[in-house]
Parts: structure tokens; sequence; C-alpha cells
């Protein structure tokens, strides 16, 4: 299969405009015939994403866009994704504790929940700080479900 790229979507930090992101990553998933597993990994991943940059890193300088970007290139699903939030690398953020799906959601600790959902759903995560912005490149094998294999 040839690779194929969306074309960038760049988006304004607030929650009003989590349906365009949503929209975005539906129409690459329907586009490219994306399994449901995949499409709906992919779409959890950049919600938590967008979440956590409307919800904590808001408050940097020029915290005014988010790029959003997706590749699919063989069985490689790419999520590139940037913003000018305040500095956060979420694969060397600590989690607290595993998040306990078994212990009720009132009585779980606040705190890294969204982080322990992305990197079980995403294969490669990597991360760097340029020019004040936050970039993250997520990939994931289409087909390969990390969450049944109970990888870490």
């Amino acid at each position: 299969m040839p690779a194929s790229e969306a074309p960038p979507l760049r988006l304004y930090p607030v929650l009003a405009e989590l349906p365009t992101l949503l929209s975005y990553i539906d129409g690459f998933a329907g586009e490219h015939a994306l399994p449901p597993a995949d499409a709906h990994a992919l779409a959890l991943v950049a919600e938590e994403l967008f979440a956590n940059t409307v919800n904590h890193g808001h408050s940097a300088p020029g915290a005014a866009s988010v790029h959003c970007g997706l590749s699919l290139d063989g069985s490689a699903l790419t999520l590139v994704y940037s913003d000018a939030a305040l500095p956060f690398d979420p694969t060397t953020a600590v989690i607290p504790a595993i998040p306990d799906a078994s212990t009720p959601a009132e009585r779980r600790p606040v705190g890294g929940l969204g982080i322990h959902l992305v990197r079980k759903l995403m294969h490669t995560i990597d991360y760097v700080r340029q020019d004040g912005r936050n970039f993250l490149t997520l990939t994931r094998r289409i087909g390969a479900n990390r969450l049944a294999q109970n990888q870490p």
C-alpha cells in the first residue's frame, strides 16, 4: 500500500474544536478503510491529547494553535500532534500508579489515566520540544491490538 498523508489540521485550543478534530480523524479512517478498533484507538488518543492541551496547557504564552497530521504507510498509522502549550513530555511523565479499572472512578486518584491510555493504544511515542512547541509523533500498527495483548 503506498503512503498516504492527510493535509494537516489547525485548531484553536478550545473544547468547541473537538468535533472538528474527531471529524478529521473519522474522515481519514473512512478514506483508508481503517479497522474500527484502530480508528477508535486513534480517536481516543487524539481526543486525550487535545483535552490535555485545552485543560492543562493553554496558559503558555502563544498557545494559539494545535496542529494535527495523519499518515498511513503500509500498516503504520502515524499521528503527529503539536501545540504551543507548556512543555510536557508524556514519554517520561511518571504515572502515580497504573489505574485499577476495578476501582470505581470516584475512588481512583486523579491524573495519569489519559497518559496510560495513550501509551497502551499506541506502539511508539516520540516527543520533542522545538521552537516553543511540543511535538508528539505517535504510531500504531494497524491490526495490532495492544490492549488485547496486554503489553507494557
